[in-house]
């Protein structure tokens, strides 16, 4: 265990003096087969699960992110299956399948902060064994609601709503949708913190069809007997890829994409922007932003070697992050993979292998108004490369507090890196600054797994070779 201080240095953007603490832990062996996930903090130790399925461990850290106890938590039924093991506030909790000759049951077991059992409940049973080998558990942003949704054999999607914090079951309910038609188009699954369940799915381009694309919107609000379905055709518009955030303050859902004119062209021609919401009589419409109104001017002094709509091909928003005033900023970021094929032996060429480049570049942040206008738009600087690592050292984490955002990067994919963070303020001021060197630390940071703690602490993991250390990160 080791710690590094970091000298104060002045801001004059903030006009603060800033000193970060980094805590670096002992080493945890990596074992083949088991998923390992950082709980959050519960009586001042870092809690670490390592699970698979059928059995659980918890490992503890104390604040100077020394191990203090490994514990294993026992199942009495002789055959489960572990979905999800996930922090709560103030215990942990275990969604899993207790299985038996004629039935599954789907429980939901909380455990203590030291381990020990607490309580369980049974949150649906169901005779046929298939119905439950595929949970899926959404969290809502204060912890307070879980769902967990899985499609029946009668191609019907279940979906349980439990409130956390009353330990009681809300109702559930199910939607008769078409088993392959609901995985092809089912994007995603939210939870906010009033309990609205926000279900998007978007149907794409067929081959020898005349259906335009078109997004399908359902909410149902806590207490709601339905589900409230909208359509919104996209125009003929196509999408690679959406992203979906949830403003907890206005109980509503932002959707955001790039888009293309034809699905098989090579570029991207702007964002599309689509706000939905229950409370209020909000008329679900696509705003389209063209890079050529707004982008274009704002990168020609910014690129160089390439041209701006070389720039587009690979732009993708990341994150939405809903602002106090309704207004909200996404993040691009441009990111690209390419295949080759290596030659191995010289003297047989045609013995080869396959290897993957992976490049995470620049990063676009984009102030949008409440009305959908674009305020601004800054242009961050990031140059990451790396090749057959699935790129889980690349891009970036995020620790968000009311007044700015930290967008937490590595410079470089390599053992010997230094650390760099982005400042920015919802009204698009921002500050690059490094944090750290990990010159001779043997720790390479996954900030796309990093667990945010509280208002001044974040936990990233870093995987060397087969081991794993939990890094500390807090702020003064």
């Amino acid at each position: 265990m080791r710690i590094i201080f970091l000298f104060s240095i002045i801001f004059s953007w903030v006009n603060l003096i800033v000193a970060q603490r980094i805590t670096v832990s002992e080493e945890v062996n990596l074992d083949s087969g088991w998923e390992y996930e950082i709980m959050g903090k519960y009586n001042g130790n870092i809690l670490l699960a390592k699970y698979n399925d059928q059995s659980l461990h918890l490992k503890a850290f104390d604040s100077q992110m020394v191990q203090v106890w490994d514990r294993s938590h026992p199942f009495e039924a002789r055959r489960i299956l572990i979905h999800k093991v996930i922090g709560l506030s103030k215990n942990i909790g275990v969604i899993y399948n207790e299985i038996y000759k004629d039935s599954t049951l789907l429980l939901l077991r909380w455990i203590k902060s030291d381990a020990n059992y607490e309580d369980t409940v049974t949150l649906y049973t169901t005779h046929n064994k298939s119905d439950l080998r595929k949970v899926h558990i959404e969290i809502s942003n204060n912890k307070r609601w879980l769902i967990a949704h899985f499609l029946l054999k009668d191609k019907s999607l279940v979906c349980l709503r439990y409130d956390l914090w009353e330990k009681k079951q809300s109702e559930n309910f199910e939607l008769n949708v078409s088993g392959t038609e609901f995985r092809n188009n089912f994007r995603k699954l939210q939870i906010s913190d009033e309990g609205t369940i926000f279900i998007s799915l978007e149907s794409q381009e067929q081959l020898f069809s005349s259906n335009k694309p078109i997004w399908q919107f359902l909410s149902i609000p806590l207490g709601s007997p339905e589900a409230f379905k909208q359509e919104i055709p996209t125009d003929e518009i196509y999408f690679d890829e959406t992203s979906l955030a949830i403003d907890n303050k206005q109980d509503i859902l932002i959707m955001a994409g790039v888009f293309k004119t034809r699905s098989s062209d090579r570029y991207n021609h702007g964002i599309a922007i689509c706000v939905l919401g229950h409370k209020t009589p909000i008329v679900p419409t696509i705003q389209l932003k063209r890079f050529s109104n707004w982008l274009e001017p704002h990168l020609k002094d910014k690129l160089i070697k390439e041209s701006v709509q070389n720039f587009t091909e690979g732009l993708e928003i990341r994150d939405i992050l809903p602002r106090q005033d309704g207004g909200f900023v996404l993040l691009m970021e441009k990111k690209e993979e390419l295949t080759r094929l290596n030659s191995t032996y010289r003297a047989d060429p045609f013995r080869t292998n396959v290897s993957t480049d992976y490049f995470f570049e620049d990063i676009i942040a984009v102030g949008v108004s409440q009305s959908c206008d674009i305020e601004w738009q800054k242009f961050l600087v990031k140059k990451q490369y790396s090749y057959d690592d699935a790129g889980i050292y690349s891009s970036y984490g995020l620790f968000k507090t009311p007044q700015i955002t930290r967008i937490l990067y590595n410079d470089e994919i390599k053992n010997e890196n230094t650390v760099s963070e982005y400042l920015l303020t919802g009204s698009g001021a921002f500050q690059r600054k490094i944090l750290m060197s990990t010159d001779r630390q043997d720790i390479k940071l996954q900030f796309g797994s990093s667990v945010q703690i509280d208002l001044k602490e974040i936990i990233i993991p870093s995987v060397w070779k087969s081991s794993l250390k939990l890094v500390q990160l807090r702020y003064p």
